[in-house]
């Protein structure tokens, strides 16, 4: 480890250290009142100030990850130099969250084991974690159609969170006692049930156990009784029996000194947690202490370790990720990442996190002759599926890709796993020198990611991948896990130091005189009252058929204008020259027909020249007028708004709240006393909008432009029209309203005209007119009503946000009082 490596690392922890001081400080200070309008944010203050002083009194941490049997506890065990500290099987053996705390020793000493201690799950934890199970049964049986009637399960609660001792779990005994022996019970189902069961049995037992607060209750337990807390045994496995209610005396710390009372409460173990001097020659951090984490394996059945792992895996700085050489299987990348961002403030940065590990490669075949390149390295298919996966994993970033042999690793320091057999070790020993060649043959010839692997061979070569692996999760955790540890305590505390402001100014300044005072109810009175006339006139607004302030209402008007459109349309000048006029009366605005009322005669027409026989002659004309429709029902809806604002804003409490200029200015100077002046400025502008004339022309939530020539935002109506459909539906579509079709054309010949043709009958024209008309009126009118509709949506919600502004009770009374009234 370098200097510079150090000295960051030493720089990052005393920064984290203040870091925690703060939020300590910020604790306190959240304990004074804030007014109501802010109690929000004194909320998410709160919960960021625990969150800091967890974050910031966290050490950085290896998340070791996988699916079962693919070596994570044995690499675990070999990279902090004791081969035989953790359990170790070719079966699913890891039950609950090992956390190895990492502490430096001097060099030239031997790694050993401090302490062991368990930790146990807070009370809250337990009932969640058997809500969790509970909720996941009765999800299984919803989601498959299971023939079990669990209903009265839905929402049930069997932990009681204050008394986990007194905890009901009689509804649960009645449901599966007599489900417990069929044959035909859902094996996933009575295995989940088999771990509620568990649960019920170590609370009879160990509820005393259970702190209040998480991370508040460490035992410490003989080293030799290790494997009675972390092996999961054949605990898994659902007993033939139903399983009745365990009766047992209650147990405390000082009982868990041998393996019965430990295995008796494993279901309440948060984390087994074992100290380890690490000298500095084996394994460095820069001088800090690290922890490393081997969870269970993340594709088991369990729903406990499932539960427990998603927890913890978010609190992580670094991920590993093992995955087996020979089964390149990862369970489900993509969560993996997911689970690692989440309630995150860095999540970006946590992709540049993961490291993979291609462990069990000895059972990998070397190629026949040295591999000079990638192409030919990959002309094995298990080797290439390997890589790819540790590409998917890491972003196919190769230097955070080891690949190791647990067996030989633990082989050279005399250590052979109990399940392995000694031919096994033997051959994976000696796989490292079958890869020399080809970790020579790459570095002599290759450059880029063939150059990479070939260092990480090279390391493979020396002792199966361990110390390769050492050095890279050291250049790891004290370059990108630094920016990580740290960059995600700084946002936090960026975030609740802008709150802290918020909340608490740092001089509320001297108490209004009693005329400012009086000053001030008046002003907030009438802004009370202007804010309800808002909310009741509101409703005038709901309805485009109801929309006041249109001449003659607005779906009349677009009537109007969908006719005239249609009118103009110059196809039905071939109409007017086919037939005889006699006279023409004037056009009937509301339909937009024209001469075509007038009568007529076919005589001395030697022959009709038919226009149409359906309304799909016109449909590029229809779409046209669709769109040029658009614009003017747009306007008349900007137009019927700005009328009923004029119209509103004449109220006497509008009116008395826009000429109280100068008691405005004074709102604005006790607001100053103890907001920040953007807020204070984004208060009053919500405030003055009561009775601002252009309220919905404009966007409510908008900042004004802040320097002459920039654009205005879109109006209220521009950004409804944008979020609504515009696509006209043709009338002669199927199953739409006003269609026109050939049926239609062949009942009226028959029905009018004893089979006569009839497409050059004036009649027969106008239906299809009308036709036209009928279906771009509903069309405008239906997309006026959805903007409509989201204009007063938005302009409710700005009421609302209004509402919550207005100073009154608490918040008055601070805003007019001094810091001695305050405080």
């Amino acid at each position: 480890m370098t200097e510079e490596a150090s000295a960051r690392a030493a720089d990052a922890r005393n920064r984290l250290d203040g870091l925690r001081q703060r939020a300590v400080q910020a604790r306190r200070r959240l304990q004074e009142p804030v007014p109501p309008h802010l109690a929000a944010r004194h909320t998410e203050a709160a919960a960021l100030t625990e969150r800091l002083i967890l974050n910031a009194g966290r050490n950085m941490s290896l998340a070791f990850v996988g699916i079962f049997t693919t070596g994570k506890s044995l690499l675990a065990s070999l990279l902090v130099g004791m081969a035989r500290l953790l359990v170790v099987a070719n079966v699913a053996s890891t039950g609950n969250i090992t956390r190895l705390v990492l502490r430096p020793a001097p060099a030239g000493t031997a790694p050993r084991l401090r302490s062991a201690q368990l930790s146990f799950l807070s009370r809250g934890t337990t009932a969640g974690m058997a809500a969790y199970l509970l909720d996941e049964i009765v999800g299984l049986v919803d989601k498959e159609r299971l023939p079990y009637d669990f209903r009265a399960l839905k929402g049930h609660r069997p932990v009681d969170e204050h008394d986990p001792a007194r905890s009901d779990w009689s509804l649960l005994e009645r449901t599966f006692g007599p489900l417990w022996t069929d044959s035909t019970l859902n094996l996933e189902i009575k295995q989940w049930a088999t771990e509620l069961f568990q649960l019920r049995d170590a609370l009879g037992v160990g509820a005393g156990l259970l702190p209040t607060v998480p991370g508040n209750a460490r035992v410490a337990i003989d080293p030799a009784h290790l494997d009675a807390a972390i092996r999961i045994g054949n605990s898994r496995v659902p007993p033939s029996a139903f399983p009745q209610a365990a009766v047992g005396l209650p147990l405390s710390a000082a009982d868990l000194d041998d393996v019965a009372a430990i295995r008796a409460v494993l279901p309440l173990i948060h984390e087994v947690i074992l100290e380890i001097a690490l000298p500095q020659d084996l394994w460095s951090f820069g001088g800090l202490t690290v922890d490393l984490l081997d969870f269970p394996g993340l594709a088991s059945d369990s729903l406990r370790d499932r539960y427990l792992s998603h927890a913890e895996l978010g609190n992580s700085t670094v991920m590993v990720v093992v995955v087996d050489a020979k089964k390149p299987k990862q369970h489900d990348n993509t969560h993996l990442y997911t689970l690692l961002q989440q309630q995150r403030h860095l999540p970006a940065a946590l992709v540049d996190s993961v490291v993979a590990v291609i462990n069990r490669f000895d059972r990998l075949a070397a190629p026949a002759r040295p591999a000079r390149d990638l192409r030919e390295l990959t002309e094995s298919t298990d080797v290439a599926a390997a890589l790819a996966i540790a590409g998917d994993l890491t972003r196919q970033r190769l230097d955070r890709v080891a690949v190791t042999s647990a067996l030989a690793a633990a082989t050279r320091t005399g250590f052979v796993p109990p399940d392995d057999k000694p031919e096994d070790a033997a051959a994976a020993v000696a796989s490292l020198t079958d890869w020399g060649p080809t970790a020579e043959a790459l570095a002599t010839h290759c450059t880029g990611d063939a150059a990479v692997l070939a260092t990480t061979l090279g390391g493979y070569r020396a002792d199966g991948g361990v110390d390769h692996l050492r050095h890279l999760l050291a250049r790891h955790l004290t370059g990108y896990g630094i920016d990580i540890w740290l960059g995600e305590a700084e946002a936090i505390a960026h975030r609740l130091d802008t709150l802290l402001t918020t909340l608490y100014p740092a001089d509320p300044g001297p108490a209004a005189s009693p005329t400012e005072q009086a000053r001030l109810v008046a002003l907030c009175d009438h802004a009370a009252a202007a804010h309800r006339t808002y909310l009741r006139r509101l409703a005038e607004i709901r309805q485009l058929d109801r929309l006041p302030y249109a001449p003659q209402g607005i779906v009349e008007a677009v009537r109007d204008e969908a006719a005239r459109i249609v009118h103009d349309w110059p196809e039905w000048a071939t109409t007017h020259e086919s037939l005889v006029t006699r006279s023409s009366p004037e056009p009937t605005p509301a339909d937009g027909l024209g001469g075509l009322f007038a009568e007529y005669e076919v005589d001395g027409v030697p022959e009709a020249k038919p226009v149409a026989t359906t309304t799909a002659a016109f449909s590029g004309r229809y779409r046209t007028a669709a769109s040029t429709l658009d614009t003017v029902a747009d306007d008349l809806l900007r137009r019927a708004l700005s009328g009923w604002t004029a119209d509103l804003i004449a109220d006497p409490d509008l009116r008395a709240l826009a000429d109280a200029e100068q008691d405005r200015h004074l709102l604005r100077a006790r607001l100053l006393l103890r907001t920040p002046e953007q807020d204070v400025d984004t208060r009053l502008r919500f405030v003055e909008s009561l009775y601002d004339p252009t309220l919905l022309a404009a966007d409510p939530d908008a900042v004004p432009a802040s320097a002459a020539g920039e654009p205005s935002p879109p109006d209220l109506v521009t950004r409804a029209s944008a979020r609504v459909e515009r696509h006209a539906p043709f009338p002669l579509a199927a199953n739409r309203a006003l269609t026109w079709h050939e049926q239609a054309r062949e009942l009226t010949r028959a029905r009018y005209y004893g089979g006569a043709e009839v497409s050059d009958d004036p009649i027969f024209l106008i239906r299809i007119r009308h036709d036209l008309v009928e279906a771009l009126t509903r069309y405008a009118c239906q997309r006026l009503q959805a903007e409509l509709d989201l204009i007063h949506a938005t302009v409710r919600r700005h009421l609302d946000r209004v509402g919550a502004l207005l100073p009154a009770g608490e918040d008055l009374t601070l805003l007019i009082s001094g810091q001695e009234t305050r405080r």
